[in-house]
């Protein structure tokens, strides 16, 4: 196609004289300098032909295509995140953005007020000794642009949303040793002032003379808000022992001894600052002291090289027969390269033998002492490339950390599952929160007859298996012994709350057997019984009986008839009351033997009539056994007796047994002599140590005891009313109190009249159902009483079915295994139960942890996190640190913005349609693209594909940090509209900004730019192409698009019509200057392709002369596009919403070379349409 002719020198020269008359458009708003060619310069923050739009501020973009160099993030209006108002000069940014320039990636609610918002320098550089741990230099584009939370002490999550719960060491295992820290203080002479301790980020002052036990409380007052002791249940989670003296300092120097019972594992650095502590003469000396060996094991001549690390940090190549001083030297820079202030940093460094670290065919241990102001530190890693006998021997150095705990750490003790909302554990049926201990560590332990754990967690599935529910309690029961000649001696149980009311059933037949106490183990599956007959503890195991064969049955076995073991021995006298330890590896039985007991001549008391055999001589006895006794037939008795009496005096005749496990105690109650009031009830520990007389008033003849541990009451059972002498009642004492109150004497049976309480010899306690349930050996009922009404609520506990000379009663609530009809699943269906061996401990499927309830999610680089070494962040974490792990699927909730599997991606912008609410990416009219991908389809400034290996250039470059988001990043590539269907108009108005959601203007020749000689005269772009060739085909490409196929010898006429037919092509012309073929067989002839719609310099045309035969295609610049290719012409302003240009007055669309045409362009002085000229415009999509 043809362009008009150029305009005749007259009416060129006519236009510069106007030109020259007429001033700047608008007098450039008051924000510019007019030049002598009535062209606006704009003071700096303006722009625009006139000078009228105010600039928005700049900063690295978040996304942009990179250069040819590999470099991205170059500086963008509003960082490529927001729009810019140019009536204002503001940005107007994406949601969670902020900033001038919109540079900021904000903090996601501010971090929920639990937590600060800081930048990735600030992070980098600050210290809390909690969740920041290094103070190093970040200095790269993102420095000051990506923010995240650090969130407080006791929450977690990138948006500090996640209550952290309680961590501790699994109940489960036994295993690991507790955390110690060792602070050392010396005052040459009298000390005053005090020492500052730092402990996660919380500071406290200790006071140069605090004492152990005043150290201690401020630190859990630090650490835990509580400062007694006495307020936890079990112990206190942190103790202090000094190594001299009563002093934190002293003159001689005292090492205090910090270990940390609660919190188990290695934990984080405590720090100490000395400026407000001085001694009248000599410099104070107050360090922590963490102490570590260092081994080499060489069997051979040893070699080569080795470094140490420390919270990621190397040393330098360490030789191997280094010597104590250079190792001290390189650890001391270590140190000082972690913690940037440091005030404290010496390192002492022994050998157990010789001058180097390692020697041939020796073993050598490097003791290392860092004194520091910071403890303990970590445990150093080594990475060894020394040679043994000339071999390379990775594992010829090991690290060892002298008081660094390393028992287990986990969310919940590994148990329970966390709720982050609330930030408490759910431990399920058998363990619970204990102050000392952690979120579950400890065992459900409510009364004194604790039977044990008895399942693995796990869930019981409804059809719909998304669908998880609590599991169900399986059936209570009350197991009982009986005393009798008859058939139906032995044990049986009740079972409680069912549909029906079922007679009792045997579990074994004891038949002229005298039972006694009974006491569950549901955990192994026994029952523990007293045989009175034979004077020892028995034992029969209940599988199939406790619980009917479960899903899933944690046990290996399946046994038909149920086995009696013996396990203890013969006595001589009888044991009566019975109680168990069944806390994991502190298994044990105890017992008591009084020393009158019945004799059992007629081995039947179906008469009220008791005889007794008095060994008063002998006196009572309070035993233990350990439960698991091996491979031993009986287990080995230890007689706690002797320990017991050493304190309180002769033991008369101990009746009932009761431990409180939670305080590791065991009450008992003595009955003394008959009839006499002067029973007791006495407590110890469980090793018989201080042992004390609780009660020894108001009780006769005390034979039962049970322990509400819940609401910190004992009950007794005394088989004389010390206020009538002949009834029998049950009484309630509260801990700590010696006054009991009577609170049954009679019972209602269902029937009047009453039974009056007479023997009330075995109690039991269930507590689900607020019930206080005993024996009276007299009555030979098992009875029950209400525990908050006992004097108005009670009952016969096994309703109308008779039973034959009770004795000693067991609860079973009812915590373990459903019926076999029910789905259970062990470990939720993720893992296998280890049973009783494992002491119900779930091995999980790769994946999951916890209960196996949990599982982790996908990770991917962090957006936010501490650098660890200058300008070294980014490391991998959960959910990208942008979103929140949902623990039950594994999947992440991302934060508004981002996106992917991990959160890893940050999204383009979304614009929503008002009408359809339909949304569509980059508005509609572009790609979202990371900038990886950008630079694959990148474009150098005359449009031509320049693809950039993103990860390339950063990997050669070394700057390996930048890889992290090479992916990651995404922004919008706006469509480039090309030409459509050889249709070719004034100009292509494209979709921009940042979310495409705006369109350039129309480009054009400016008419007041200065020309390059005085006939103004500019040049279109002229390309000539010389084909070699006499045979084949070929076809060309430019901005990446491709002709079709055409023949060598192709005529211009075709030539030109196939080129715009091109998408990239407008108006262009094709003139041969010999012949009409294209191809001549010496390159006799040239092509000319003149580029008229695209102005300024354009890039070559390229062919792909493959199918030529043999044949060749050159193409060079004939002559250089040097037009003006400006927006609205730099004569008109651009309204970025429709794309159209509002020219200022008297100007109008041009054809780009000076006269009236259809470009839109605002580069005609005149009216184009005075000329003829109509507005149009054909466009297509990339």
């Amino acid at each position: 196609m043809k362009f008009p002719p150029p305009l005749p020198p007259i009416l060129l020269l006519l236009f510069v004289l106007l030109e020259k008359a007429h001033s700047c458009h608008n007098l450039c708003s008051g924000n510019g300098v007019c030049n002598v060619h009535s062209i606006c310069e704009c003071n700096p923050g303006f722009s625009g032909p006139d000078c009228s739009e105010k600039l928005c501020p700049t900063a690295n973009a978040w996304a942009d295509p990179p250069d040819a160099n590999g470099n991205a993030h170059k500086l963008a209006e509003c960082s490529n995140r927001g729009k810019c108002d140019y009536t204002t000069g503001l940005c107007e940014c994406q949601a969670g953005f902020g900033g001038g320039a919109c540079e900021i990636l904000k903090c996601e609610d501010d971090c929920n007020n639990h937590g600060q918002c800081m930048s990735m320098r600030e992070a980098a550089l600050q210290f809390n000794g909690f969740s920041l741990n290094r103070s190093v230099t970040y200095n790269l584009w993102d420095a000051d642009q990506i923010h995240g939370c650090v969130c407080d002490v006791g929450w977690e999550g990138h948006a500090c949303t996640e209550q952290i719960c309680e961590k501790g060491d699994d109940p489960r295992t036994n295993v690991g040793v507790d955390e110690v820290v060792k602070i050392y203080c010396e005052c040459p002479t009298t000390c005053t002032g005090n020492l500052v301790l730092r402990y996660k980020t919380n500071t406290f002052i200790l006071s140069h003379d605090a004492t152990a036990s005043q150290f201690a409380s401020q630190l859990m007052a630090l650490a835990y808000s509580k400062s007694d002791s006495s307020v936890y249940s079990t112990g206190s989670p942190v103790t202090v022992a000094y190594s001299a003296g009563t002093t934190v300092c002293s003159n001689a120097g005292t090492t205090s001894s910090v270990t940390f019972k609660k919190e188990s594992g290695a934990l984080p650095s405590m720090d100490i600052m000395v400026n407000q502590l001085a001694s009248s003469g000599g410099a104070v000396v107050a360090s922590f002291k963490t102490t570590q060996t260092l081994t080499c094991v060489c069997s051979g001549a040893c070699g080569g090289l080795f470094l140490l690390n420390m919270d990621g940090i190397d040393t330098a190549n360490i030789a191997f027969d280094a010597t104590a001083a250079t190792l001290q030297t390189t650890l001391v820079n270590l140190y000082a390269s972690i913690n940037k202030g440091v005030n404290v940093n010496t390192v002492a460094v022994t050998f157990s033998a010789g001058t180097a670290v390692c020697r041939d065919s020796a073993s050598t241990v490097s003791t290392i002492v860092f004194s520091t102001d910071s403890g303990n530190l970590p445990t150093l890693g080594v990475v060894s490339s020394v040679t043994d006998a000339g071999v390379v021997a990775p594992n010829a150095l090991s690290v060892a950390h002298a008081n660094r705990g390393s028992k287990d750490s986990l969310m919940c003790n590994g148990i329970g599952t966390c709720k982050y909302d609330t930030g408490k554990c759910d431990c399920g049926d058998y363990y619970t929160f204990e102050d000392a201990f952690g979120g579950c560590g400890r065992p459900v332990i409510n009364t004194s007859a604790w039977v044990g754990v008895e399942a693995c967690p796990g869930v019981v599935l409804q059809s719909d298996p998304t669908l998880a529910v609590d599991k169900p309690n399986s059936e209570a029961r009350l197991y009982f012994s009986t005393a009798s000649n008859r058939s139906n001696t032995g044990l049986h149980y009740y079972a409680t709350g069912g549909t029906f009311d079922l007679a009792p059933a045997a579990v074994f037949n004891f038949t002229n057997m005298t039972a006694g106490s009974v006491a569950l183990d549901l955990s192994e599956g026994f029952a523990y019984f007293v045989d009175k007959l034979e004077g020892r503890i028995d034992r029969v195991q209940m599988y199939n009986v406790t619980k009917e064969k479960p899903f899933k049955h944690p046990y290996s076995g399946d046994l038909g008839a149920y086995n009696r073991q013996r396990f203890a021995p013969d006595g001589g006298s009888a044991p009566y009351g019975l109680a168990l330890d069944l806390r994991w590896h502190k298994r044990y039985a105890y017992w008591t033997v009084p020393s009158k007991n019945y004799e059992p001549t007629f081995k039947t008391y179906d008469d009220p009539g008791h005889a007794y055999t008095d060994y008063a001589n002998s006196g009572g006895k309070i035993r233990r056994c350990a439960l698991d006794k091996g491979s031993a037939y009986l287990c080995t008795v230890e007689d706690l007796t002797a320990t017991i009496e050493a304190q309180v005096g002769k033991l008369r005749n101990p009746r009932g047994i009761a431990l409180d496990l939670l305080q590791e105690k065991m009450y008992w109650v003595d009955s003394g002599n008959e009839t006499v009031t002067d029973g007791k009830v006495y407590t110890a520990n469980l090793d018989g140590t201080s042992a004390a007389l609780l009660i020894s008033q108001n009780l006769t003849d005390p034979y039962g005891i049970a322990l509400d541990l819940v609401n910190s009451h004992i009950y007794i059972g005394d088989r004389r009313d010390h206020a009538t002498q002949n009834y029998g009642a049950v009484g309630r004492v509260n801990m700590g109190n010696s006054t009991i109150n009577w609170i049954v004497r009679w019972v209602n049976p269902g029937s009047k009249p009453y039974d009056r309480v007479r023997n009330p010899d075995y109690l039991a306690l269930d507590l689900d159902n607020n019930k206080i349930i005993f024996t009276d050996t007299l009555n030979k009922k098992i009875y029950w009483a209400s525990r908050t009404e006992p004097w108005r609520n009670t009952g016969v506990y096994t309703g109308v079915h008779i039973i034959d000379n009770p004795q000693g009663i067991a609860f079973d609530h009812g915590h373990g295994y459903p019926d076999a009809s029910t789905p259970y699943y062990d470990c939720y269906g993720h893992g296998t139960c280890g049973g009783f061996a494992s002491n119900f401990k779930c091995t999980c499927d790769d994946g999951y942890f916890g209960n196996c309830n949990s599982t982790m999610c996908p990770q991917g680089p962090a957006w936010f996190d501490e650098a660890v070494t200058e300008n070294n962040a980014h490391r991998t974490a959960e959910c990208s640190n942008r979103g929140t792990c949902i623990r039950r699927t594994g999947e992440c909730k991302c934060q508004e913005g981002f996106s992917g599997a991990a959160c890893e991606r940050m999204d383009c912008p979304v614009s929503v349609d008002p009408l359809t609410s339909e949304e569509f990416e980059c508005s509609g009219r572009g790609k979202c693209q990371s900038i990886e991908l950008m630079g694959f389809h990148r474009r150098n400034h005359l449009g031509d594909p320049a693809p950039v290996d993103y990860s390339y250039h950063a990997q050669t470059n070394k700057s390996s940090n930048q890889l992290w988001d090479a992916q990651m990043l995404q922004g919008c590539v706006c469509d480039i509209y090309w030409y459509n269907n050889g249709l070719w108009t004034h100009n292509i108005s494209d979709p921009m900004d940042y979310d495409c959601s705006y369109t350039s203007c129309p480009f054009g020749d400016n008419p007041n730019r200065p020309k390059r000689n005085t006939t103004l005269a500019q040049s279109f772009e002229m390309q000539s192409v010389r084909c070699t060739a006499s045979a084949g085909s070929f076809r060309i490409q430019f901005k990446g698009y491709y002709s079709d196929v055409m023949p060598f010898n192709v005529g211009a006429v075709d030539l030109e019509k196939e080129l715009q037919s091109m998408r990239t092509f407008g108006n262009i012309s094709v003139t041969y200057n010999q012949g009409d073929d294209f191809c001549k067989a010496g390159g006799q002839n040239i092509a000319n392709v003149t580029f008229y719609s695209e102005l300024g310099e354009q890039p070559l045309i390229k062919a792909d002369a493959d199918l030529l035969q043999g044949g060749t295609i050159e193409v060079v610049q004939q002559v250089k596009g040097d037009k003006e290719n400006e927006q609205c012409s730099n004569s008109g302003l651009c309204d970025r919403t429709t794309g159209t240009c509002s020219c200022f007055n008297g100007y109008s669309s041009s054809d780009g070379n000076g006269q009236a045409g259809l470009r839109n362009d605002c580069g005609y002085f005149g009216d184009s349409r005075a000329a003829g000229w109509t507005e149009n415009a054909w466009y297509g999509n990339e």
